[in-house]
């Protein structure tokens, strides 16, 4: 017996995964950056510096038990206040999450039902999609340009009548979209 057997049927018809591995470093002449993974160059952290911090909290009776501790599922308490308070908002509406597909999947659990449509911009955070395919979304992406989003096609879109449950789209950082 396989062990797909075992996986739900959501699971099981999510189809390949949002990319392919990048398997080479060029092309012709041309070097390539994978970006699929948000990995940073392993030269560039400060190990020290994390080594460091690490001791100091560890170090701490004061504060050992609580960094290695679970926390709320709101984020830390602190964090969420300085949020609220830099972003002018009550603390109740601040959610610090884990990072970004964390965030996406919540927001996807709590705003998507099966069949709805999802606009979102090509090219994409490709994780998100299979967020969004797990849901039970109907996917239709919009072209990305140095400006943003074609925004006549989107209003032409939308006087054809297509209507969209939610737009996925990154506002303040996005992957090359090549020339």
């Amino acid at each position: 017996m396989s062990v797909y057997a075992a996986y739900s049927h959501i699971a099981n018809n999510l189809g390949a995964p949002p990319f392919l591995p990048l398997n080479r470093d060029h092309v012709g002449d041309v070097p390539l950056v994978n970006l699929t993974g948000g990995v940073p160059a392993a030269d560039i952290l400060p190990y020290e510096s994390y080594s460091q911090a690490v001791g100091r909290v560890l170090g701490n009776p004061a504060t050992a038990f609580s960094s290695v501790s679970y926390v709320s599922p709101f984020g830390i308490q602190e964090l969420r206040e300085q949020v609220a308070h830099w972003r002018g908002v009550p603390v109740e509406n601040v959610l610090v999450t884990n990072g970004a597909m964390n965030g996406i999947f919540l927001a996807a659990q709590t705003l998507i039902d099966p069949g709805d449509t999802v606009l979102v911009e090509s090219p994409t955070f490709p994780f998100a999609l299979n967020i969004f395919r797990r849901a039970g979304a109907r996917l239709e992406s919009i072209a990305l340009h140095a400006g943003g989003i074609d925004l006549d096609e989107l209003e032409q879109r939308l006087r054809e009548g297509r209507r969209y449950k939610l737009f996925y789209t990154i506002p303040d950082f996005q992957n090359l979209p090549g020339p």
